[in-house]
């Protein structure tokens, strides 16, 4: 086996899997109460495409609001923040729905985008232990300490960037109530 080069490595799309990002979003269309399901495995930038992040942080507005998500509201919130068209216009956000047939899958898709954002996550940090490990003015020990904290940091990513304020779970669960 031969390792990949890296000119490869640069022409390499990053991982993401565009029909679970659209179906996630889509099945959250459809069944509003499962955003208390996606919250402990999506932010925004979770999302590779810019229209899914902007698209998300929208229906976290939305929710945190205490307000009910469908296409109408959402569009809505998009235009009044002045982001509809970065969200790829009226027609994608409705288009969203026709991507899942049922929101019965929302956990499973919400786990793939998760996953993919987390193999991103790992590229970009392998790259920077690369980096340091080729600048000769740091030493080893240093490179090696740095490189150990950013893994146990990517490992522990879910445990401490997934938590939610009170007043965010509370006006969810009342919503889904």
């Amino acid at each position: 086996l031969k390792p990949m080069s890296t000119a490869s490595l640069k022409d390499k799309v990053p991982p993401h899997n565009a029909e679970a990002e659209q179906a996630t979003l889509g099945a959250l269309l459809l069944d509003w109460g499962a955003v208390t399901t996606v919250l402990s495995y999506l932010r925004p930038d979770r999302f590779y495409s810019y229209q899914n992040q902007v698209i998300f942080e929208a229906m976290l507005s939305l929710f945190n609001k205490g307000q009910t998500g469908d296409i109408l509201s959402l569009t809505e919130e998009l235009r009044s923040t002045g982001k509809l068209e970065a969200a790829g216009g009226v027609a994608y956000v409705s288009s969203l729905t026709d991507q899942v047939p049922t929101s019965s899958n929302v956990e499973y898709y919400a786990k793939i985008v998760r996953e993919q954002s987390i193999r991103r996550e790992l590229i970009k940090l392998s790259s920077n232990i690369i980096s340091d490990a080729h600048n000769e003015t740091k030493e080893s020990r240093a490179v090696l300490e740095d490189a150990q904290k950013k893994i146990f940091a990517l490992t522990d990513l879910d445990q401490t960037q997934n938590m939610v304020t009170m007043q965010e779970l509370s006006t969810g669960t009342i919503t889904v109530i």
